[in-house]
């Protein structure tokens, strides 16, 4: 099982539009034009039904393959404990 990070932006009927993200589970990684394609099919659906409009158009920015999971301890939903240092562009 394969899971991506998909960044997209979109534009839908009436004019709207905007950027979004989306988590994928794929059986398989993805190997060519032809996935992005079933991805771009599957994500367009999602957003149309999320945001319940006739029609969207979405345009696949980028997309990055998690890390394989990995045993990791969890220290509560509050916790920053796993954040080791955040700093500014410089």
């Amino acid at each position: 099982m394969s899971k991506y990070f998909i960044a997209y932006a979109y534009f839908a009927s009436g004019g709207a539009q905007g950027f979004g993200n989306i988590e994928v589970d794929r059986a398989y990684p993805i190997a060519s034009t032809a996935d992005i394609t079933e991805l771009t099919d599957a994500i367009t659906d999602a957003v149309r039904r999320e945001m319940r409009v006739p029609t969207v158009n979405i345009v696949i920015l980028n997309f990055r393959e998690f890390e394989p999971d990995i045993e990791r301890q969890n220290y509560g939903a509050d916790s920053k404990d796993n954040v080791v240092s955040i700093r500014p562009k410089s």
